[in-house]
C-alpha cells in the first residue's frame, strides 16, 4: 500500500496529454500511467466484462424477441447460433424452475426456440435435431406443485421450450411434432398458456382440429392431484396423480384418433368444488343435556383446479373465431352443470359472496366471444337461463363479465351486432332488478356510494368498463349518434329506476353526452323529471348532476317537454343550481306558443 501511494505522489507516474472538451476547446490534463503488470490485468478484466456484457445483452435480445411476437427486435439468427455455440456446455437445473435474467441455460433454450420461429426450413434442417433436444430437456418432467407458473415467456424455460415446438408444428405439420407439442402441454398447461397468447398469429396457421385437441389436454391437464393430509396415506396421492396421468394419456390417443377421423372426445369439466361449510355456530348442550355438535366438514375433493390456466386456454380457443359455433356451444354444454352446481344457492338459500370467480368468468368471456352467432334458443339455453339461475352475487359477476366481452366484441359491428348487445342488456335487466344488492342500493343510494360488484354490472349496462374502486374506462366514445340511440330507451329506464342515485345518473349523462343534444333532450327530460321527485339538493348541487343536466338542455334546438323542464328548473333553483334567465325565457315563450 505504501508502495503505491509513493507511486501515486510521483509525478514521473504521470504522463501529460492533450484533448478537446465537450465544447470544442483545446485543453490538457495528468493522466496516471498504470504499471505494465496491472495495466494487463485491468485490460484483461475489462474485455472479459465487456464480453459477458455483450452475451448477456445478446441473450437478452432473444429472449424478449420470443417473449411477445408482437415486439420488435433487432438480432439475427447468426446471434441465436452464437449462442448455442457458447452455451454448449449449459443443462437444466434439477431443483431450480424459476431462472434468472443471465442463465446459460435459459439463453440456449430462447436460442433454440428463436431459430425455430425465423429461420426457413432448409436452415432448420442443419439444427433440427440439436434444437429438438434442447427442447426435450428442457421439458423433462418435473412436479408440478415445485413449478411456479409465471404469465410470461422470456424467463420460462418450459413455455420458451413449447413456444419453439409450436412453431416447429406449424412449420412442418408433421405429426411426430404435434404429438411433442400434445405431451409438452399436457404436462406443462400453465407455462403453454402464454406461449400460445403471445404467439397468436403462428397459433392461427396450425390446424384447427389439433388446436381443439390442444385445448381440450390442456383442460383436463389444469386439475391438480390432493396431496395427503391429516393422517391420509401417502399412497391415497400416488394413486391420484396415477389416475389423472392415466387419463391424459388415454385422451391423447382419443385425441389423435379424433384427428384421423374418429368420434370427437367429450370436453373436460373441472372438478366439483368443495361444498361450502353450513353457517351454522356450535351449540354447546341442548334439551336433555344433549350435546350438539357442528355439522360435519365436508370433504375435500380429490383433485384442484387451476382456474387461471383454465381460463387462459379459453382465451386460446377463442382465436378459432365465429366458424368454430359448434365447438363453442359444446364448451358451454359441457360445463353447464357445473355451473349451476358451483354457483347454486346454499343449503339455506342465503346467497353467498364465497363464489367461484374465475373459471365461471372464463367461461363467460369465451361465451361473448362466441354466443352472437348461436341461435336464439341456444342462447337463451346456455347462457341466459344459466346466469338468471345464479344466486344474486354471482349473477352479478357473470353478468358484468358476459356484457364487457360482448360489447368489446361486437360494439363496433353492424346494426345487428349492437341489436344483439341491446337484447344481451334487456334480458339481465329484469334479474338485477331482483337482486338484493339493486333493492338494498336503491334504499341508501343519495350519498353516491355503491357496492363494488354492483357497479361493475351497472357500469357494463353503460358501456364503461370498472376496475373497482376507479372512476373505470367507457368505451362509447367515437361511436356515432344512429349506433347509441338504440340503447338510449333502456338505459334511460334504469336511470330513472334509481331517481336519487349519482353514481348510475353520471353514467347516463356520460352516454348522453356523446351524443346530439336535440336527440337525447327528450329522454333526459322524462328521466331529470323522475329525479326530481326523490333526489335532494347535493344531488343536483354538490354531485353536479343539475349542470350537466342542463347544460344538455340548453344545447338541445327544440324542446319536446316544456313540463318537464320546468319541473326540473324549480328542482334546480331550490338545490342553489344557477339557471340561465336565457334558458328560462326560453321556456316560457315555448310554454306560452
Amino acid at each position: 500500500m505504501a508502495s503505491h501511494v509513493l507511486r501515486l505522489a510521483s509525478r514521473d507516474n504521470y504522463e501529460l496529454v492533450a484533448g478537446k472538451d465537450a465544447a470544442g476547446e483545446e485543453r490538457k490534463g495528468w493522466i496516471y500511467k498504470w504499471p505494465p503488470g496491472q495495466k494487463k490485468w485491468l485490460e484483461e478484466v475489462a474485455a472479459k466484462a465487456n464480453a459477458e456484457q455483450l452475451t448477456f445483452t445478446r441473450s437478452l435480445a432473444v429472449r424478449a424477441a420470443m417473449d411477445d411476437e408482437t415486439k420488435v427486435f433487432n438480432v439475427s439468427a447468426a446471434d441465436a447460433e452464437m449462442i448455442l455455440d457458447e452455451t454448449s456446455a449449459a443443462a437444466p437445473g434439477e431443483e431450480e424452475p424459476s431462472h434468472g435474467p443471465n442463465d446459460p441455460w435459459l439463453a440456449r433454450v430462447s436460442a433454440a426456440a428463436f431459430l425455430a420461429r425465423v429461420v426457413s426450413k432448409e436452415d432448420l434442417v442443419r439444427r433440427r435435431q440439436e434444437i429438438i433436444s434442447i427442447f426435450e430437456q428442457a421439458l423433462q418432467f418435473q412436479d408440478r406443485s415445485i413449478a411456479l407458473p409465471r404469465d410470461d415467456v422470456m424467463y420460462d424455460a418450459h413455455a420458451m421450450a413449447i413456444t419453439g415446438r409450436l412453431y416447429l408444428t406449424a412449420i412442418s405439420g408433421d405429426e411426430a411434432d404435434a404429438e411433442n407439442l400434445l405431451q409438452a402441454v399436457a404436462t406443462y398447461p400453465a407455462s403453454a398458456a402464454p406461449a400460445f397468447l403471445r404467439h397468436g398469429g403462428i397459433v392461427e396457421k396450425i390446424d384447427q382440429k389439433l388446436l381443439i385437441s390442444l385445448s381440450r389436454i390442456a383442460l383436463l391437464a389444469c386439475m391438480i392431484p390432493r396431496r395427503a393430509h391429516y393422517g391420509e396415506d401417502e399412497a391415497a396421492y400416488d394413486i391420484r396423480r396415477a389416475d389423472l396421468e392415466s387419463r391424459i394419456t388415454s385422451r391423447i390417443e382419443a385425441e389423435r384418433q379424433w384427428r384421423e377421423g374418429g368420434s370427437e372426445p367429450d370436453w373436460p369439466t373441472p372438478p366439483p368444488r368443495r361444498t361450502r361449510r353450513r353457517k351454522r355456530t356450535l351449540i354447546m348442550g341442548g334439551a336433555g343435556g344433549a350435546r350438539k355438535l357442528a355439522p360435519h366438514e365436508s370433504e375435500w375433493p380429490d383433485y384442484y383446479y387451476d382456474e387461471k390456466a383454465g381460463a387462459a386456454w379459453l382465451r386460446i380457443l377463442t382465436r378459432l373465431g365465429p366458424s368454430a359455433g359448434s365447438t363453442s356451444m359444446a364448451v358451454m354444454r359441457a360445463n353447464r352443470d357445473w355451473l349451476l352446481e358451483t354457483n347454486r344457492s346454499g343449503e339455506d338459500g342465503e346467497d353467498d359472496s364465497d363464489i367461484e370467480r374465475v373459471w365461471t368468468r372464463g367461461l363467460m368471456d369465451f361465451a361473448a366471444a362466441h354466443a352472437r352467432h348461436w341461435s336464439d334458443e341456444i342462447c337463451q339455453e346456455l347462457v341466459f337461463d344459466v346466469l338468471k339461475a345464479f344466486p344474486d352475487e354471482a349473477f352479478i359477476d357473470a353478468a358484468a363479465a358476459f356484457i364487457v366481452q360482448s360489447d368489446l366484441h361486437h360494439i363496433e359491428g353492424d346494426t345487428a351486432d349492437r341489436a344483439y348487445l341491446l337484447s344481451v342488456r334487456e334480458a339481465f335487466w329484469p334479474r338485477l332488478k331482483e337482486t338484493w344488492h339493486w333493492r338494498s342500493h336503491l334504499l341508501s343510494s343519495r350519498d353516491g356510494r355503491m357496492e363494488i360488484h354492483l357497479k361493475e354490472l351497472v357500469s357494463a349496462f353503460y358501456m364503461r368498463l370498472h376496475y373497482g374502486l376507479g372512476d373505470g374506462q367507457s368505451y362509447t366514445k367515437g361511436l356515432s349518434d344512429p349506433e347509441l340511440a338504440p340503447f338510449i330507451p333502456l338505459l334511460s329506464e334504469i336511470a330513472g329506476e334509481a331517481p336519487s342515485c349519482p353514481t348510475i345518473s353520471h353514467l347516463y349523462l356520460n352516454v348522453l353526452e356523446c351524443l346530439d343534444p336535440s336527440k337525447v333532450e327528450g329522454p333526459l327530460a322524462f328521466t331529470a323529471e323522475r329525479w326530481t321527485k326523490e333526489a335532494n339538493n347535493r344531488f343536483w348541487n354538490e354531485f353536479g348532476v343539475g349542470r350537466r343536466v342542463l347544460s344538455i338542455g340548453q344545447k338541445a334546438v327544440v324542446l319536446s317537454d316544456i313540463s318537464a323542464w320546468n319541473a326540473v328548473c324549480e328542482a334546480l333553483m331550490e338545490a342553489g343550481v344557477t339557471v340561465e334567465t336565457e334558458f328560462l325565457e326560453r321556456l316560457h315563450g315555448e310554454s306560452s306558443q
